[in-house]
């Protein structure tokens, strides 16, 4: 991440409650695409906190970070969740992301990965 905030666009955001504990954060990063001239942004991380969730904080990062991307020059917008990851996918589904790339992965090792 240190390194990612070099880059001027790079976008670090953390959202705290009013005592300053952390509720949630989001981490987005810039990439330009050799060969195709444009700039794609893309979701590193972003999580909310449990006891945050279901209150739009999700709704507002994706919302500001859209607007940081479009005046950044980003074309295209991507963000990475596992599978098994139903809300981030209802979410991002519901911000008008689409599906873009299918990943597939076989654990050789399982007591390496504990």
């Amino acid at each position: 991440m240190a390194s990612s905030l070099e880059d001027a666009r790079t976008s670090a955001q953390i959202w705290e409650t009013e005592d300053g504990a952390a509720a949630a954060y989001v981490w987005v990063t810039f990439t330009e695409i050799e060969g195709y001239g444009i700039v794609m942004a893309e979701i590193r991380d972003i999580a909310v906190g449990e006891s945050f969730r279901r209150q739009g904080i999700g709704t507002e990062f994706l919302r500001t970070v859209e607007a940081t991307a479009r005046r950044n020059g980003a074309a295209l917008l991507r963000s990475e969740a596992g599978i098994e990851n139903v809300a981030s996918d209802g979410l991002y589904k519901s911000f008008g992301f689409e599906t873009y790339r299918a990943e597939y992965e076989k654990v050789l090792d399982r007591t390496s990965l504990e």
